[in-house]
C-alpha cells in the first residue's frame, strides 16, 4: 500500500527527471502506434513503462497499472491509491 501523499511526494520529484512535454511526446507517438495497430487501449503494469509514459515512478515492487485510451486520456492506479489521471 502506498499512501497517495507518498506518490504525490514520488511524482513531484519525478517531474525534475522526465519533462510533461516529454512524456507527452511519447504517448503521442504511442498513440499513433495504437492507430496504426487498430488498439483502442494499452494497459500496462510494468512500472518502467508506466513512469516512461507519465513520469509516475512508484516503488517495483508496489502493483500499479497505466491505461492510455486512444482519445489520449492516461490514467495510473497503484495499490492502495485512488485512479489518477495524468495531465
Amino acid at each position: 500500500h502506498v499512501p497517495t501523499a507518498d506518490i504525490k511526494g514520488a511524482r513531484d520529484r519525478v517531474d525534475r527527471m522526465l519533462t510533461r512535454d516529454g512524456c507527452r511526446a511519447r504517448q503521442q507517438r504511442m498513440l499513433e502506434r495504437m492507430e496504426a495497430e487498430k488498439w483502442d487501449l494499452l494497459l500496462t503494469a510494468n512500472y518502467r513503462t508506466i513512469y516512461w509514459l507519465t513520469g509516475v515512478l512508484g516503488p517495483a515492487e508496489t502493483p500499479a497499472v497505466c491505461a492510455l485510451s486512444r482519445d489520449g486520456k492516461v490514467a495510473v492506479g497503484s495499490a492502495g491509491a485512488e485512479t489518477e489521471g495524468i495531465d
